[in-house]
C-alpha cells in the first residue's frame, strides 16, 4: 500500500509541476508535458516490481 501511494503522489506532482509551469509559459508547460516522464516511471516500476524484461519489452 506505501507503494502505491508513493506513486500516485510522485505522478501527482509531475502533473501539477506541468500544469504550474505552463501557467507561467506554455511552451515550457508543453515541452515538459511532452517528455515521456509517466511512462519512464510506470517502465521502472514495473522491472522492480517484476525482473520480467518480457514485459518491460512489452511495455514499450
Amino acid at each position: 500500500m506505501t507503494a502505491f501511494a508513493v506513486r500516485a503522489l510522485l505522478s501527482g506532482l509531475i502533473v501539477a509541476a506541468v500544469a504550474m509551469l505552463a501557467r507561467r509559459s506554455p511552451a515550457v508547460g508543453a515541452l515538459v508535458a511532452s517528455l515521456p516522464l509517466i511512462s519512464l516511471l510506470g517502465v521502472i516500476w514495473l522491472w522492480r516490481d517484476t525482473q520480467d524484461p518480457v514485459r518491460v519489452a512489452a511495455h514499450l
